[in-house]
């Protein structure tokens, strides 16, 4: 079961009309890695005012906690909702109209908000889409905000710009949503990609665990270089010396992946948002998950600044971009 998995081409233009339908046996493994990992991290943001969901296809049906989840993003108000037709999670129907109705005015709302005041460019996503339970729109509707609010932005609420991957992400590929948008940053910097964000966090990582440090791995990829669980082993050591010294014992690939994830909760505060054997089976499920470890080392760095001891090998690489070529949501490779 550790094969790496490439995603079934589709229509990149409309998405299938039954998603809904798909049971969980016919969805391709992304896309559960993805359900799970996303809905981890959309409560992580939700907990700030006590909420969460259970299920991704239908707790975003009513729009209130879409609405929730991007003001607690964006740090605004989206102004005045129809918060009375909040259901309990797994409990929204659409087959009431009035309510769908409703829930349309508030999806509506939390959509045009994103993109009117906060300039994210939402490709192929419609309420519609999201009172359907259209799992392809949703998960790219969270990659996006993933991308813009997460990745894109150091733990210093600083922008990271995306280095040489240009523009906004394009359409999606695989039927599913647009990659992120977002106004240039300041001084016309170009703003992150999936692509540019993908190459930065690599290159972060190698500076820590990489050729020359005394781990000496070659990680080029989100996915098969960390199945067996070596690298999560590495990069947990390389945060903070001793955590993890024995990182390339022999174990099995899952054991190494519970036990870097579970340390990186204990003692790096890295939330556990990725499944253990999860880890290495979605690229996008895995940058998110390491975009914490990136964010904690730089709070590290700023303590350690102050203090006129930088530690070694930090700082590498921000965002470097390779120009032109884009990562968007549902095109793993």
């Amino acid at each position: 079961h550790s094969h790496t998995h490439k995603h079934a081409p589709a229509p990149s233009t409309k998405s299938p009309n039954n998603t809904q339908n798909i049971t969980m046996a016919e969805e391709p493994e992304w896309m559960q890695v993805q359900k799970r990992t996303f809905t981890n991290w959309v409560n992580l943001q939700l907990s700030q005012r006590g909420k969460r969901i259970e299920d991704l296809e239908c707790d975003l049906i009513d729009g209130t906690t879409l609405i929730n989840l991007v003001e607690v993003l964006t740090g605004k108000s989206v102004g005045k909702y129809r918060a009375d037709v909040a259901v309990a999670s797994g409990t929204a129907t659409t087959k009431n109209r009035q309510a769908r109705v409703h829930y349309m005015e508030n999806i509506d709302k939390a959509l045009n908000f994103l993109k009117t005041e906060e300039g994210v460019k939402l490709v192929n996503i419609a309420g519609e889409d999201i009172v359907k339970g259209n799992m392809r729109a949703i998960l790219g509707l969270i990659w996006t905000l993933i991308l813009k609010y997460h990745i894109a932005v150091g733990k210093d609420g600083k922008a990271r710009t995306g280095g040489g991957g240009g523009g906004a992400g394009g359409a999606g590929g695989a039927g599913g949503a647009g990659g992120a948008g977002g106004a240039d940053g300041a001084g016309g910097a170009k703003p992150i990609t999936g692509q540019s964000a993908k190459a930065g966090i690599i290159a972060w990582v190698n500076s820590l665990i990489g050729k020359g440090t005394r781990y000496d791995l070659d990680i080029r990829n989100l996915t098969k270089d960390w199945l067996d669980g070596r690298a999560l082993l590495a990069l947990c050591d390389g945060m903070q010396s001793g955590l993890c010294f024995d990182w390339n014992k022999e174990q099995e690939p899952l054991a190494r992946a519970k036990q870097g994830i579970k340390l990186a909760k204990d003692k790096l505060k890295v939330p556990d948002i990725l499944n253990a054997d999860d880890l290495g089976k979605d690229e996008f499920s895995v940058l998110a998950y390491l975009d914490f470890f990136r964010d904690n080392a730089e709070v590290a760095e700023e303590v350690c600044v102050e203090g006129q001891a930088a530690p070694t090998g930090s700082g590498a690489a921000k965002g470097v971009g390779s120009s032109n070529v884009r990562l968007t949501w549902g095109n793993n490779n």
